[in-house]
């Protein structure tokens, strides 16, 4: 008897072909999930340079409407210019109004041989505080929010005459420099 040998050949040519449609359908796998993340990444770029466009559209429209608006007010960097300058002013005449005030209050202290009733040079923390924050109350009332605490020359806020009024006779001093009423004083010299 006589036993032919098998060949391998064929058993080895089927593993291949095998493995050859293994690695074919991954190609495929990785082709179709490459084909879609292109198209979702065209989608994405699309999108993109819409929003691109609008944006480009948005900044030639502001463009345009700044130059019309310039055109319309031709002296704008100006009043820029004077706006600044004005808050400077303003700030420098807030610090004017509180060294006149400091320098009228100052007119107002007691001298031993006038017999005048007021803040000493030694007055306590407590009223040089109330005095700064009346004097602040009084510029943020009177001087910067346009006379909120004035009604015809006199304070809301205190009920006396209105000290930062700028008319003779009709000026008050904060409350903390008002007179006790145990002590007697110069009915002739302003309070």
């Amino acid at each position: 008897m006589n036993i032919a040998p098998v060949s391998p050949q064929p058993h080895e040519y089927c593993v291949l072909l095998r493995h050859y449609a293994s690695i074919q359908a991954r190609c495929d796998r990785l082709i179709t999930v490459q084909a879609a993340e292109i198209e979702q990444l065209q989608r994405e770029c699309f999108r993109l340079r819409a929003e691109l466009m609008i944006r480009h559209t948005r900044l030639a429209w502001m463009q345009q409407d700044l130059a019309e608006f310039k055109a319309a007010v031709p002296d704008l960097p100006k009043r820029q210019e004077l706006l600044v300058q004005v808050r400077q002013l303003l700030h420098r005449v807030q610090d004017l109004m509180r060294e006149k005030l400091q320098w009228q209050h100052a007119q107002q202290t007691p001298h031993e041989e006038s017999g005048h009733v007021g803040m000493t040079a030694g007055a306590s923390p407590l009223a040089e505080s109330l005095l700064a924050a009346d004097l602040v109350i009084c510029q943020a009332g009177c001087i910067s929010h346009d006379d909120y605490w004035r009604e015809q020359e006199s304070c809301r806020r205190t009920g006396r005459p209105c000290f930062l009024a700028g008319q003779e006779g009709t000026r008050h001093a904060p409350p903390v420099f008002q007179q006790e009423a145990s002590i007697p004083h110069d009915v002739s010299s302003p309070v």
